[in-house]
């Protein structure tokens, strides 16, 4: 049986539309698939996939179970990956182009005992496929499930200060919800990594709530820098765990999928995929539960 091997190394939203595309080609094709996360940007060396969630209906397989059938004389393809970088976590050095995986539309086999994918190249968007073949693990579903104090219909703001280098972004932000009728936000909660965004928010709309009380990502510098790329050491001296910070996003996406109607920046893939989940019925599925 083929292996597919997902090596990480992009924001939440990212990994899903690619994972999505890999769940396709090892349903249609029958093969295995191994996700490894634990590149700086999601498990830091601590933590995995496997951590957080959990597969249904697909083999899966540890990356270091694949790498023992590597070191047995199973091949690898594309090429360029050696046996070294298949077994670290990934680094930026592995979103070259020359790691790249060219997945096609229709997913056809490529050759190749274990394929090995960067995070780059075609993604086929499917909520179907991630609603069907992933769950949270209990223990995480609970910690989300614990943060989600939310009433039903609301508004979902997301400030995303990520993006604030974007020209007018907030202004984006503000005429967003100025063209959505009244009483489709008589209830509006806000997300968000800026405390400016936050504070500039609510001097024009005083009546928003905050959707997660005191997030840990709030604790972290105002300074525009995307939090997913927050070293270790970094959130360490800020006693910050990773951990938190994922539970911080999670629950954040969840309260995209709830949602009735959001307001973000059109090209994220974050907003993109949230909005996609809002129309699916996943997070539902995920979490085993709704704030209905």
């Amino acid at each position: 049986m083929q292996i597919v091997v997902m090596k990480g190394w992009q924001g939440f939203a990212d990994r899903l539309q690619l994972l999505s595309h890999l769940l396709n080609y090892c349903k249609k094709n029958n093969a295995t698939i191994c996700v490894d996360w634990r590149d700086k940007i999601w498990g830091q060396e601590v933590e995995d996939f496997s951590d957080y969630f959990e597969g249904i209906g697909i083999p899966t397989i540890t990356i270091q179970e694949v790498v023992e059938k590597a070191k047995s004389g199973a091949s690898i393809y594309p090429s360029t990956w050696t046996l070294e970088m298949l077994e670290k976590p990934s680094t930026i050095e592995a979103y070259d182009d020359k790691y790249k995986l060219l997945l096609t539309e229709k997913n056809a086999v490529f050759p190749g005992d274990i394929l090995v994918t960067c995070s780059k190249g075609l993604r086929q968007w499917s909520s179907t496929i991630l609603g069907d073949h992933l769950r949270f693990k209990q223990s995480i579903a609970n910690e989300i499930i614990s943060k989600l104090n939310v009433q039903r219909p609301y508004c979902l703001v997301h400030l995303r200060g990520t993006d604030r280098g974007v020209e007018g972004l907030f202004e984006m932000y503000v005429e967003g919800y100025e063209n959505i009728q009244p009483d489709r936000k008589e209830n509006t909660y806000i997300i968000s990594d800026s405390p400016t965004y936050i504070r500039k928010w609510l001097e024009l709309y005083p009546n928003s709530k905050m959707a997660i009380q005191n997030p840990p990502v709030l604790q972290l510098p105002d300074a525009g820098k995307g939090t997913h790329l927050i070293g270790s050491d970094d959130l360490a001296s800020l006693g910050i765990k990773k951990h938190d910070l994922n539970i911080n996003l999670l629950t954040d996406f969840m309260l995209y999928g709830f949602s009735n109607i959001n307001v973000g920046f059109s090209e994220s893939a974050f907003v993109i995929m949230g909005r996609l989940f809002s129309k699916s019925g996943v997070p539902k599925k995920w979490l085993g539960w709704s704030p209905d």
